[in-house]
């Protein structure tokens, strides 16, 4: 079935969470929903916003005005982040309607996020918004508080775990294979540059270089003596 055949098909189903009717483009309404299409979408079925159609399937008027299909990409644009759609003006019964398909992306927002700078409220960029988000999980909390100030990296091997224990039998298989251990960081004084939800990147004070280490292989304590934060890497092998 192509989309236009999908989209007749669909246009008097009743409303759900991938098809909505609209007698009329309003710009809070449509942003919304397809906003909602995007983050709600299946990989085989998009959401379809009807407009010039009533509740029940109905079309409204003999012709769709032009403006509606412009109006809309407009405001799709103006998402956050921007949302393309594909529209359709399409003719049942002689009368003229306009579909706006959706399909699933990545997580979007029907208005942009905003920040204050100064005096100033400007709109926050992707990567801003992406570090908001990290800055909720609590250990990348944690590690941003020390971002830009020296810290200690410190590796530590646990003792082995029971024979029986899955990991160990896990690892045990992954060595006799020539798996071994691929974060080469030395013990000693880094400067925190950045984290996120994945890695943290870090400044050796020693040779200057740039390093990145995983964040799934980190456990955090302060270093006693130097009064600042220890990143300890747990190898297992």
């Amino acid at each position: 079935m192509d989309l236009d055949e999908e989209i007749l098909q669909r246009l008097t189903n009743t409303e759900d969470h991938l098809t909505e009717h609209k007698s009329k483009p309003h710009r809070d309404q449509c942003s919304e929903a397809i906003v909602a299409f995007a983050n709600s979408a299946l990989p085989n079925k998009p959401g379809i916003l009807y407009v010039g159609v009533s509740d029940k399937g109905e079309i409204l008027q003999d012709k769709a005005p032009e403006s509606w299909q412009h109006d809309i990409t407009a405001w799709g644009n103006g998402c956050f982040p921007e949302l393309p759609v594909i529209t359709r003006t399409l003719t049942k019964d002689g009368k003229e309607f306009l579909a706006v398909v959706v399909q699933l992306s990545e997580v979007h927002f029907a208005r942009p996020a905003f920040k204050r700078q100064g005096a100033k409220t400007i709109p926050a960029s992707q990567q801003e918004i992406d570090e908001w988000i990290a800055y909720r999980n609590s250990k990348v909390r944690v590690i941003l508080e020390w971002k830009g100030r020296d810290i200690t990296v410190t590796n530590i091997q646990p003792p082995d775990p029971p024979i029986g224990d899955m990991r160990q039998r896990l690892i045990s298989g992954m060595v006799g294979r020539g798996v071994r251990n691929v974060y080469s960081v030395s013990d000693g004084g880094y400067r925190l540059l950045d984290c996120n939800a994945y890695w943290v990147t870090v400044k050796n004070l020693n040779t200057s270089s740039t390093e990145t280490i995983p964040l799934s292989i980190m456990d955090l304590k302060m270093d006693d003596q130097k009064h600042q934060l220890a990143l300890l890497l747990v190898h297992y092998f």
